[in-house]
């Protein structure tokens, strides 16, 4: 299973983590790692698969999380999934206030 947490030296990013089996629904937060964005926000998310397959970005719907995911991931076999929790949802911090442009554009 994949560390939750980057080891000394490694940098805080999604890369290395895969090769992994999907997290049973009891470990499934024991399995999320973090990534902190440019403007500080703090996601979590959870990979999982093969480490050279091609990566999916799997994204959840409203008021669900990134083990929403859990189900399919087996039928992906061979690819590199990365499950991520969106802002406010699962692991990932929450917003301090609305959505303004500076957080959904250029």
């Amino acid at each position: 299973m994949c560390e939750p947490t980057p080891k000394e030296g490694q940098p805080d990013n999604v890369t290395g983590c895969a090769n992994t089996s999907v997290p049973s629904q009891a470990g499934w937060n024991a399995a999320r790692r973090t990534v902190t964005t440019a403007d500080g926000q703090r996601l979590s998310f959870v990979e999982m698969g093969a480490r050279d397959g091609l990566p999916i970005l799997l994204l959840h719907g409203y008021t669900d999380n990134s083990r929403a995911w859990s189900p399919l991931a087996p039928y992906l076999a061979g690819r590199r999934l990365i499950a991520l929790d969106l802002r406010g949802h699962g692991g990932s911090a929450i917003p301090a206030g609305s959505y303004r442009h500076r957080h959904v554009g250029p």
